[in-house]
């Protein structure tokens, strides 16, 4: 979870998120970092987190995704928030973590 605690604008380097690359497919492309894979990256669609404060992002924190660089002159804030469980197939035991 995203939350944006001010505006974010074009200048502020904003989130950028690939939707539908959570798979393990698109993770062995990460792990190759080719001229294949930047090819990639640059035909698949994706979108940019241009947020108003108060805007939130939900989102699998597997899914590829990265900041850009802040060329403003004010610094960038957000509140980051995750959840995540681990679920053994031996024992049934689950894990979960919230980070706020």
């Amino acid at each position: 979870l995203l939350v944006a605690l001010q505006d974010v604008t074009w200048d502020m380097g904003p989130t950028c998120l690939f939707p539908r690359t959570n798979v393990p497919e698109w993770h062995l492309h990460l792990a190759e970092r080719g001229e294949e894979f930047e090819a990639l990256l640059e035909t698949t669609p994706h979108v940019l987190g241009l947020l108003t404060a108060g805007d939130a992002i939900l989102y699998d924190s597997r899914l590829l995704h990265f900041g850009g660089a802040n060329a403003s002159h004010s610094s960038a804030a957000a509140g980051v928030g995750g959840l995540s469980s681990d679920r053994s197939s031996e024992g049934g035991t689950r894990r979960t973590m919230l980070v706020l």
